[in-house]
């Protein structure tokens, strides 16, 4: 076959997907993404995530590559169909310490320049609604800022809060962002 690594063939496919899911295996599927050719990383990307994106962004080994595959996307169309896929997911990946495919999404708009204000405004909705339901219905900046951890920045417990890696690297991505024109 002519059109990449035998992506035509179902077998293959499940395959590379099995191995998305693989402790090991996935850190070789992250090497792939970074560096496939233009093409070959479109039909890898069309054949391993059409109707599965969501499932390996959440799970616990193929989120890695996931977020690989995003960061090393091409071309702003890419971008827009791996975004449409996982905005209404956003909730769901903030609370399940999947922060990095979201922080992938926004590094890859940053790079291509492109969807930025409809991430970061996703971005926001999503965290205002992982707050609202904190104990103490806490805002979009403190959800990020506290992600995967269990520290608040308000009230009596704040003493050796430590903030989060991962939401510090997410708000730092939105204030890079380009003004829409």
């Amino acid at each position: 076959s002519n059109g990449g690594p035998g992506l035509d063939d179902q077998q293959h496919v499940d395959q590379l997907r099995s191995m998305l899911m693989d402790r090991n295996a996935s850190h070789t599927m992250e090497v792939v993404f970074q560096t496939a050719p233009d093409d070959i990383f479109q039909k890898l990307c069309t054949a391993l995530f059409k109707g599965h994106l969501v499932p390996l962004a959440k799970h616990p080994c193929a989120n890695f590559p996931v977020q690989a595959a995003i960061t090393s996307l091409r071309k702003p169309a890419q971008l827009k169909r791996m975004f449409e896929d996982l905005r209404p997911e956003f909730i769901s990946l903030l609370q399940a310490r999947r922060g990095g495919v979201v922080a992938a999404l926004l590094a890859a708009a940053l790079k291509l320049e492109a969807h930025q204000e409809e991430l970061a405004t996703a971005l926001w909705h999503a965290a205002s609604q992982v707050g609202s339901k904190s104990t103490e219905g806490g805002n979009a900046l403190e959800t990020l800022l506290t992600l995967d951890s269990h520290a608040t920045l308000t009230g009596s417990s704040t003493s050796g809060a430590k903030l989060s890696t991962i939401g510090c690297a997410v708000l730092s991505t939105v204030f890079s962002f380009t003004d829409p024109k």
